[in-house]
């Protein structure tokens, strides 16, 4: 029943941060322009890999979550020992290619971890990083589906010269939309049960 219970919540917070983060990382130039001026452009690229590091960031939290509810605090911190020597190592190797390489190498130690924090995962709920690939790959595939009708539609937007304000709004509005339909489409159980919570309240 824990697995059922961490499956669909799980599932059901991949299903809004990942079009949410997908969005700002397509949208990052208007964004940017448009909060902090033009000066500030050459940062995105690098908030564009932040955000797909941030996908799977929830990920990371629910699966050492298992080893509070399991009492298993001894487990929690052997793995933040691994992972922080994991991390020495990627910065040691990025370091020599500056902060774009050191932020490619925060998004590969974060790809890296969530195999690390789903091993016990996988022993105490019989629920493995396979498994939970398998679960959520679906979910993040249409929200990148999403992402390049908001891609498509920001570039037109571009070339028209429209305002950073209206590539935001419409991008943002279609991308929204779209990622609803194609939820219904392929049947996303995460959908209806995001549903039931709103109704409920």
């Amino acid at each position: 029943r824990l697995k059922k219970i961490y499956k669909n919540i799980m599932q059901m917070v991949v299903f809004i941060v990942a079009p949410v983060l997908i969005f700002l990382a397509v949208l990052a130039d208007p964004l940017f322009r448009f909060l902090f001026t033009g000066k500030w452009a050459p940062a995105v690229p690098y908030f564009q890999i932040l955000c797909f590091v941030g996908i799977l960031y929830p990920l990371h939290s629910y699966n050492l979550n298992i080893l509070y509810v399991k009492g298993r605090s001894d487990l929690f911190l052997k793995l933040e020992i691994v992972k922080k020597i994991l991390l020495v190592i990627v910065i040691a190797v990025t370091l020599q290619f500056g902060i774009m390489g050191l932020i490619w190498g925060q998004l590969i130690s974060s790809f890296l971890a969530f195999f690390i924090n789903t091993h016990y995962t996988g022993k105490f709920l019989n629920y493995n990083s396979w498994e939970q690939t398998k679960d959520i790959l679906p979910i993040i595939f249409l929200a990148f589906i999403a992402g390049g009708i908001v891609f498509a539609i920001d570039y037109q937007l571009k070339e028209l010269q429209y305002r950073n304000i209206y590539r935001l709004l419409i991008g943002g509005g279609v991308g929204a939309i779209g990622y609803y339909i194609l939820a219904i489409l392929f049947k996303v159980n995460s959908l209806y049960e995001f549903k039931k919570i709103i109704l409920r309240k």
